[in-house]
């Protein structure tokens, strides 16, 4: 009867309430609770270039469910955060390779002995931007923004195909709260 007692004594006051008393007396001292937010997240989407990613799409977390907040954008290489460049078909000595990224534009000219490994190592070694990463893994060479919110214009100018295209996508959980 006594914790009972002090439980209500205590329930009147915004320092010693819990649960429900807390959110009472909160509001008779004239404080006023704050809404849950939803947590929103930026997540990189691949597909083909042109692939629109609509309004209401959703993802999971395995947990939580995320809905896209973004209307009318598009996986494309002029907004890509991610981009994977090949060579369009096999190394020939004297055939120019190149690509354009933002406002650089890269170039190599095949000589004896090169590789598509050799070409598009040296067309990343020209790049002078640093807020992205540059890797060359079997054939391909991977340019990922070190902000994936950030995007960067990627155009395959001379025998390059984009083999991989990711975009930054909005998306917001379901439910509000921390997650």
């Amino acid at each position: 009867l006594w914790e009972q007692a002090e439980n209500g004594y205590n329930a009147m006051y915004p320092s010693t309430a819990q649960g429900v008393s807390l959110s009472n007396a909160a509001g008779l001292a004239g404080i006023q609770l704050i809404d849950a937010e939803f947590t929103t997240l930026v997540a990189t989407c691949f597909g083909a270039n042109g692939t629109e990613i609509p309004y209401g799409a959703q993802i999971t977390d395995g947990a939580n469910t995320y809905s896209c907040t973004d209307v009318y954008l598009q996986i494309n290489s002029s907004r890509a955060c991610v981009v994977g460049v090949k060579l369009a078909g096999a190394v020939t000595e004297g055939t120019t390779y190149s690509i354009t990224v933002d406002d650089e534009t890269y170039t190599h000219t095949a000589v004896s002995g090169d590789t598509a490994d050799s070409i598009l190592i040296d067309l990343a070694s020209q790049s002078t931007y640093t807020d992205r990463t540059i890797t060359v893994n079997n054939s391909v060479l991977m340019i990922t923004m070190t902000d994936q919110s950030k995007t960067m214009n990627v155009v395959n100018a001379a025998n390059t195909v984009i083999s991989a295209i990711g975009s930054p996508f909005n998306f917001r959980c379901d439910t509000a709260g921390a997650i």
